[in-house]
């Protein structure tokens, strides 16, 4: 009688093995916040390649393949690091130095026990800069970070600089966040 357990391929073993490299190696790029154009340096991938005996893969490898990868990981950090605890965020918006509008939204866990670590959780160009588009980009925000139907409840505190949109923003903001 055959069994029917089947060994995989060598060429799939050593597969999930450089999966796991160039995670790691995602990981600790973006950690120590080094940009992933640098792998193109011949003398960093050169001492790469040397030292850990690997094939370095390519910048726009690690891009596509491994980076949503390493977003999922470190928004689910965020996520449990909240937990089910009422929340504030904070929306603002500049211009870069190419003239393009960035909002950016962080948000912390309002705690008895004294200030909790903010969190980055969304950046975002917008085309135009008014209450509309960032109240739509607040309620996207927290839509991704929350579950359905808990923004509502969990969100205390929204902070804003005082330009004129952004006073407004808070009587739109009551459409999709009625606290």
């Amino acid at each position: 009688m055959r069994s029917k357990n089947k060994q995989p391929f060598v060429s799939a073993s050593l597969e999930n093995v450089r999966d796991s490299f160039a995670m790691d190696l995602c990981n600790a790029l973006i950690g120590a916040n080094i940009p992933f154009y640098k792998l193109s340096s011949a003398p960093f991938r050169g001492f790469l390649e040397k030292y850990c005996n690997r094939l370095i893969p390519d910048e726009s490898t690690l891009r596509k393949n491994h980076m949503k990868e390493s977003y999922k990981i470190v928004r689910n950090r965020i996520k449990a690091s909240i937990g089910t605890s009422y929340i504030w965020a904070s929306v603002d918006e500049t211009t870069d130095m190419m003239g393009r509008y960035v909002a950016n939204l962080i948000v912390g866990k309002l705690d008895s026990q004294g200030a909790s670590r903010p969190y980055l959780v969304s950046v975002k160009m917008l085309e135009q800069t008014n209450h509309s588009t960032i109240s739509r980009f607040v309620n996207d925000g927290l839509k991704d970070l929350l579950a359905d139907g808990e923004k509502e409840n969990r969100l205390l505190l929204l902070v804003t600089d005082a330009a004129s949109y952004m006073k407004r923003l808070r009587m739109y903001s009551l459409l999709y966040i009625p606290k």
